[in-house]
């Protein structure tokens, strides 16, 4: 992995821009993504199990045009997310009435002129859930657009802790609304799928650890899709995926919520580059690990020199109550222009 993280053009690339643009060196996507991983096997080791309290998103955001019992999920991003969908590796049953989208605006922004024709386009977090399957997307996010109200102490939320609620108020939904296609738990989170992927720190990552398991520079150059999986904590690979922009708010919901979500961690990363021409995807796969003993973590931190990822040695917790869910949104109704909505285009069906 030497060769590949240390490679003069990789490193030429480098730039401290923030936002879309950024770029950092392998190392320090690695580095942060080992504090990732420790801060979740932190959560999960704490006797007893805490979530971390936050407020309610709908005290600072907005949710124009969401809407549970929504179908038709396949359509997002040209078509391209019913490949995701119906891949071997993870294939999610997602044909019904089931989904429920969420399009996270701050209040503030929309008191600026928001228009609501495509409330997906430059919102803080736009989430899809399946209570049903388990699963959520995170199509866009863009941290510019969540503005402070004046006067007010209205508390922001990471992009985690959005996804965290959309996921809580979806179950919370299928559990008590009029019409529940199935019970379903807060535990049963198994999928969180962030596409498409267009920061460029994330896909030289991809590029960079797609290199170290054989595939081509030209292979890559090409626009041809790869798909790879990285199922060991201990690799620098999968360290590098979970610090960068996209894998980190993974990793800080299962340490926030390591109650509510019995310990769940991240197990396996899915990487597509390619997913549509130019941006990527990452699938991360949730699920719980055979508990090991303290003494058998401590070996096995000295003998791999690595951050164990595993659950902690206790009874299970009971999953805590759900909160209710948030109120409906208020439609609004206003003119958006027609570039708006050619850069929508690009992303919806």
């Amino acid at each position: 992995m030497d060769n590949i993280m240390n490679r003069p053009e990789r490193l030429n690339e480098v730039n401290r821009d923030k936002g879309l643009g950024e770029i950092l060196t392998p190392a320090e996507y690695r580095d942060r993504g080992i504090k990732v991983i420790r801060a979740i096997e932190d959560a999960i080791y704490t006797i007893p199990r805490q979530d971390t309290p936050c407020p309610d998103w709908n005290i600072r955001y907005f949710n124009p045009g969401g809407r549970h019992g929504q179908d038709s999920i396949e359509r997002l991003c040209f078509g391209a997310m019913h490949n995701i969908l119906t891949d071997p590796k993870h294939s999610i049953d997602f044909e019904g009435y089931h989904w429920s989208n969420f399009n996270f605006h701050s209040k503030e922004y929309i008191n600026r002129g928001f228009d609501a024709v495509w409330p997906q386009f430059n919102c803080v977090c736009n989430v899809w859930v399946s209570a049903k399957v388990g699963t959520v997307i995170v199509q866009m996010s863009d941290t510019k657009t969540d503005l402070d109200i004046p006067g007010l102490d209205t508390p922001r939320l990471y992009n985690s802790e959005l996804i965290y609620q959309a996921w809580r108020d979806a179950v919370t939904a299928n559990v008590t609304g009029p019409s529940p296609q199935v019970v379903s738990k807060l535990t049963d989170l198994k999928y969180i799928i962030r596409a498409p992927i267009g920061n460029s720190g994330t896909l030289a990552t991809t590029r960079d650890v797609l290199l170290s398991q054989g595939v081509s520079k030209d292979q890559l150059e090409s626009g041809v899709m790869v798909k790879r999986t990285f199922d060991d904590p201990s690799s620098d690979e999968f360290k590098m995926l979970m610090g960068t922009v996209n894998g980190r708010p993974i990793g800080r919901l299962c340490a926030d919520h390591a109650e509510s979500l019995n310990g769940k961690q991240v197990q396996k990363i899915h990487v597509w580059n390619e997913f549509i021409p130019s941006f990527g995807a990452l699938i991360f796969e949730l699920g719980e690990e055979k508990a090991l003993t303290e003494l058998e973590r401590v070996q096995n931190t000295r003998r791999k020199g690595k951050s164990t990822t595993t659950q902690a040695p206790s009874k299970k917790p009971q999953t805590p109550s759900l909160p209710p869910a948030a109120p409906a949104p208020t439609k609004i109704t206003r003119k958006i222009s027609e570039r708006v909505k050619n850069l929508m285009k690009r992303f919806q069906a």
